[in-house]
């Protein structure tokens, strides 16, 4: 997310609610991008943010939905590089961006509504009566035991070519640290370092 991409997307989204005749609250977390917007020039849409920390607690997503798709991303992942593999291919791992699209597409489908469901109940967003909340690792082993098959292709590429095998849990979650939102740009570095001219 991007402080442009942000503002287009506000900005789109309070001339629909104009158009609605509706004046909305908007919970977002506290990312930077969210941070710079004119808020004069959303009359229709109230944004407030979360205190830092909470989208863990807050957002189903969060809350287990990604950490799940991951999972499923990764055994796809991992079954692909043992089949190239086998078939004496070198780079086993090397991916094209539409076949990591195609991989995205069978790892979503693979979520199961009941993880999905279970992730919102988890945050309290939503009230679900009639079903018991399950822990984030639960709702792993209800996606076809997606971590235990990713560790056994782990361990079977480390046994082939002798080294020593990863855990499944870090793999599906070495991309945690990762940036993904944009940095602040020269203009807004220089603001916010230059001092107001005296005369």
């Amino acid at each position: 997310m991007t402080e442009v991409m942000w503002n287009k997307w506000l900005s789109r989204f309070n001339a629909d609610m104009r158009r609605q005749k509706r004046r909305v609250l908007l919970l977002c977390d506290n990312t930077s991008a969210h941070k710079k917007f004119n808020s004069k020039r959303y009359r229709n849409v109230h944004i407030e943010f979360l205190a830092p920390g909470l989208t863990a607690y807050l957002q189903p997503l969060d809350a287990g939905i990604i950490r799940c798709f991951k999972a499923h991303f990764r055994r796809a992942q991992i079954r692909r590089a043992i089949a190239r593999d086998d078939a004496g291919e070198d780079k086993i791992y090397h991916m094209e961006q539409l076949e990591a699209m195609q991989l995205a597409q069978v790892a979503w489908d693979s979520v199961s509504v009941a993880t999905i469901v279970n992730c919102w109940r988890h945050t309290g967003i939503i009230y679900l009566p009639n079903a018991e909340s399950r822990g984030v690792d639960e709702n792993l082993a209800t996606d076809d035991n997606a971590l235990n098959d990713l560790q056994a292709g782990l361990d079977c590429l480390a046994h082939r070519h002798s080294h020593t095998p990863q855990s499944a849990r870090e793999w599906v979650e070495s991309d945690q640290q990762l940036e993904t939102e944009a940095g602040p740009l020269d203009e807004d570095i220089v603001a916010n370092v230059q001092l107001p001219c005296e005369n």
